[in-house]
This record gives structure tokens, sequence and C-alpha cells, in this order.
């Protein structure tokens, strides 16, 4: 059995490779050698797209790719705010370390009809989902988003073969990350969680929980329940020693084939500047280079 002291520095080696793993993905630039990364095989073939052209290079699209409202645009669903101010939901959280399963799950649970979940398209038009949902210009708006994705190389997120499109399963994180430069839910940001997640229950089947994923946040439960006191939780489960290799696999993978998807929803002024000085980004990229 293991003994606290090494579940905390599972989680903390975790979550330092979670952090670098992103910020490998969202980078414009190559760092790889001209050879395969030791243990992990290209992208399968079935993801790729095969329009008869040569496809774009997964390091140079991503910022540049077609508009899509950034995350620092004023937010055009202010006017509308009154309509959710008392809106009550249901949170559900899903609690599991990155690469613990907890997207499959979450699809899985999504697909069963009896739960709202946060989608790509939430996290990309979270400025206006109110407002397109009001004025009946949803579609459009998931239009604009499959557009993009299907300009990109690959037809899944890469790392886990989850197809691109508007209805991907995401994580409320990337929410709080683009809003606030913070994806873990915080005393300061829980105002931005509660507004959007407000957001999602009105234009969805209010009458359902709104199941939740943020490995962000898999240890802070405790907090979560003292933030959103109604709040229940689903816990997955899977060795540290897969998660972790899994981890390592995915750094290697956005290294050397890129991510579009990641660059795209990270997108936030400064992050991969700072990012790339620090020292948990310069460990894992050698850990992850590493031939041993």
């Amino acid at each position: 059995m293991m003994g606290q002291g090494t579940l905390v520095q599972s989680e903390t080696l975790s979550s330092l490779i979670s952090t670098s793993a992103i910020a490998i993905a969202a980078s414009s630039n190559r760092m790889t050698t001209d050879g395969p990364a030791e243990g992990v095989t290209a992208p399968r073939e079935e993801g790729r797209r095969d329009n008869g052209s040569a496809s774009p290079d997964a390091h140079s699209i991503g910022a540049d790719s077609p508009c899509l409202p950034p995350p620092e645009q004023d937010d055009i669903d202010q006017s509308h705010l009154d309509r959710i101010r008392d809106l009550e939901f249901q949170p559900i959280f899903i609690q599991g370390e990155h690469r613990s399963g907890t997207t499959i799950l979450y699809k899985l649970l999504g697909l069963t009809g009896r739960f709202n979940i946060i989608t790509a398209y939430h996290i990309f038009y979270a400025n206006q989902l109110l407002h397109r949902h009001i004025n009946g210009t949803t579609q459009q708006g998931r239009d604009e988003l499959e557009a993009m994705f299907n300009s990109w190389p690959d037809s899944t997120r890469v790392i886990d073969s989850m197809p691109l499109n508007a209805d991907l399963p995401e994580e409320y994180g990337m929410h709080l990350f683009r809003k606030t430069a913070n994806p873990k839910l915080t005393k300061k940001n829980l105002d931005v969680m509660n507004t959007f997640c407000r957001k999602v229950q009105f234009i969805s089947d209010p009458s359902r929980p709104l199941l939740l994923k943020s490995p962000w946040d898999f240890s802070r439960f405790l907090f979560l329940k003292q933030a959103l006191p109604n709040a229940r939780f689903v816990f997955i489960h899977r060795h540290p020693i897969h998660i972790l290799n899994s981890q390592l696999k995915a750094i290697q993978t956005n290294q050397k084939h890129g991510n579009p998807y990641v660059r795209k929803i990270v997108d936030v002024p400064g992050f991969l500047q700072t990012i790339h000085k620090s020292w948990p980004f310069q460990k894992a990229v050698g850990w992850a280079s590493s031939p041993k």
C-alpha cells in the first residue's frame, strides 16, 4: 500500500506533467529531433483527413485558424444575465487525475441523455451562449466551430482519439483558464464558474443535473463541496504508474506532432511565454525526451 508521502509525490509529479503537456501541445515551435519519440507511434492514419492535398503542419495552425471569439472578448451575454441569476443547477463532479479515464466516462454518461455536460462549443463561445440561444444563432456558432476543426489535418484530439466536433466533451477548467488564467476552481473565480454553469444549464435541459469534470481539481473535492454544497461526486481510479506513463506519452505525442486543438483552447496571452521558462516545463520536457 502506498504511504501518504508517496501519494503526495505522485500527485505533485502528475500535476507537473499535465501542466507541461498542455504547454508543449500549445507551443507553435518544434522542440524535437527528426526521429519519433521513443515508445510513441504517430497518430493513427484513420484520424487524419484525406482531402487530396497536403495538410498544413499541426505546429503552424491553431491560433491563426478561422476566427472564433477570443476569451478576452467583451461578454455580449451581459445583457441577458438577469435571466439566469437565480437559476439553480445540480452539479455532479467526475473526480480523477489526467489520463485516468475521466473523458471517456464523461462522454458515456453524457450519451445517456440524463445529464447536461460541458462541450467544446460551450468553451469557445462562453461569452455568447445566452445571446446566441435567445437569438436563434446557436447553430451558426456550432457550424463555425466545426469549420475550424475541419480545416485541421487531424479529425481527432490526437492524444485520445476523441473526434473533433462541437459536442466534444470538455472540462470546466478550460473555461476558468481562458477567463482567469487558472484552471482550478477557487474562491476568486467561483462567480465565473457559477455564471458559466448557469449559462450551460439555461441553454440545455434545466431539469437535468449538470455533469462536470476537470482533473485539475481531482484532489480538491472537499473545497468543491464547500463551494457548491449540493455537489455530488463520482470518483474514478487508475493505477498511478499507468497514469504517469500515459501522461508522459501524451507529452511525447504532442511534442512530436503538435496539437492545434490544445493550442487554440489555451490561447491566452502570456501563458506560453511564462510556462516555457518555468522549471516544471523544462523538467518534464527532459523526462519525456529521455531515452531511459
